[in-house]
């Protein structure tokens, strides 16, 4: 599942998964409320989110704080896509329970890359200068 309010942001990234894996299948949401709606209809339950940190409305934080919050939902691993590239923004989306801080790579080969990686489950690799590692330790 992607979570953002660019339309542009989530057609590239639609683009990448299918890139990386046709059989994939791609949930896209353009606000943290519209991903509330289908998650607790139980009409989907991902197995991965990506979501956008600065959305109107409910925001990225308050979006993962919700996830959280939900026992049908707070395992799922959500991957924080953002344009920032603030460490006291990862730290704290860390501290909220985010797996991976991915600030929207400038390619495309970057992006199928930080998708394989989460696949594999690799959350230190999917922003190799700047992931989170286990123990909420930032590795630069």
């Amino acid at each position: 599942m992607i979570i953002d309010d660019d339309a542009d942001d989530r057609e590239i990234f639609g683009e990448a998964v299918r890139q990386v894996d046709p059989e994939l299948r791609l949930v896209s949401c353009e606000s943290g409320d519209a991903a509330f709606t289908l998650l607790l209809k139980g009409a989907v339950k991902p197995d991965f989110v990506f979501l956008d940190m600065n959305m109107p409305g409910m925001n990225g934080r308050q979006c993962l704080i919700k996830f959280r919050a939900h026992a049908e939902l707070h395992d799922v691993p959500v991957i924080i896509y953002t344009t920032s590239n603030r460490m006291e923004d990862a730290e704290e989306v860390k501290r909220i329970g985010a797996v991976a801080f991915l600030t929207k790579p400038t390619s495309m080969e970057e992006l199928k890359q930080a998708i394989a990686f989460t696949l594999q489950r690799k959350w230190d690799k999917i922003q190799p200068y700047y992931s989170m590692v286990k123990g909420g330790r930032l590795k630069i």
